[in-house]
């Protein structure tokens, strides 16, 4: 079994939004429980680092995190 701390989530917030929210990233929509938010592996993450780059590009306004479990910041864009 992998460590909490091997484990991520994405998190954005609109031109509008005042907060950042949790992202099911499959349905590209935020979420207001973290149940519903897509975890990923560290792998996953890894890969996500280059993707989120574009997703902000091409959603103008928007901004990017990848969070850990401790919800620390480990990437922004």
């Amino acid at each position: 079994m992998e460590n909490e701390e091997n484990f991520y989530r994405v998190y954005g917030k609109g031109p509008k939004m005042g907060t950042y929210k949790a992202m099911d990233y499959n349905e590209g929509a935020f979420v207001g429980n973290l149940i519903y938010a897509t975890i990923f592996t560290q792998e996953q993450a890894e890969l996500l680092k280059t993707r989120l780059p574009r997703l902000a590009e091409i959603n103008a306004g928007y901004k990017f995190q990848i969070r850990d479990m401790h919800n620390k910041v480990v990437f922004e864009v």
